[in-house]
């Protein structure tokens, strides 16, 4: 289940690269495709982990409270992502792709620290 999830965080950091690479083409078309994708992989991948993060708190193997103080910055990080997307419609982001860039990147960089703490501190336990 682990490699799962590792090649699920693999996915997502490919998916937000590919975003920004779009948004700096300002190819429209590719980034609706690519923001869609991405929005389903994040609801999957949280999905999935939340199931199995269950399990090992339940067997012990994980704190809860830690694993809560880390889903509430998934949680936040996740509500950021849908305010850069309320805001930055395709269009907006096709014709500013700079000001999208700055507020996604950050949110791009967030996401990566997360997967990682995610991989050293609760994937290696399960």
């Amino acid at each position: 289940m682990t490699a799962q999830f590792r090649d699920q965080h693999s996915e997502l950091m490919h998916l937000a690269e590919n975003i920004l690479n779009a948004a700096r083409l300002r190819q429209g078309d590719d980034l609706g495709r690519l923001r869609l994708a991405f929005a389903r992989a994040v609801r999957a991948h949280v999905a999935d982990e939340a199931l199995e993060i269950a399990k090992a708190i339940q067997g012990g193997h994980l704190d809860a409270e830690l694993v809560g103080r880390h889903n509430r910055l998934i949680m936040n990080w996740r509500g950021e992502i849908a305010l850069c997307n309320s805001e930055w419609t395709n269009r907006r982001v096709v014709d500013a792709p700079e000001g999208f860039i700055r507020c996604f990147l950050p949110l791009v960089e967030a996401l990566q620290k997360a997967l990682l703490y995610e991989e050293q501190s609760l994937l290696a336990i399960i």
